[in-house]
């Protein structure tokens, strides 16, 4: 068996830039998950204090407007979504009272 031949090592080196190649493809593949799972995350803690703000501003406008904000309005609030709560403050606004 002949060790060190020319086609051998053309083999080992090309395997070699191979594994680096993958090495690289896997740490970049990592990276973007990363960052895709970093601006979720940022997406996701944006929604929730925006939904978290649309509470908080229902509640300010029935203590302006002197709207009973009862437990059952308050419960009613925690359940709402972000479209939902925003479509209660529009109405708010319009009415200036709880809609029926």
């Amino acid at each position: 068996m002949r060790t060190g031949s020319k086609p051998i090592e053309e083999l080992r080196l090309r395997y070699a830039e191979l594994v680096k190649i993958n090495e690289a493809e896997r740490a970049a593949m990592k990276a973007a998950a990363h960052a895709q799972g970093h601006f979720e995350g940022l997406a996701e803690g944006w929604s929730q204090g925006h939904t978290l703000g649309l509470r908080e501003a229902i509640a300010d406008l029935c203590e302006v407007l002197s709207i009973a904000l009862t437990d059952e309005r308050r419960a009613s609030l925690g359940a709402m979504t972000e479209v939902e709560l925003s479509t209660l403050r529009d109405a708010i606004k319009r009415e200036r009272r709880w809609p029926l």
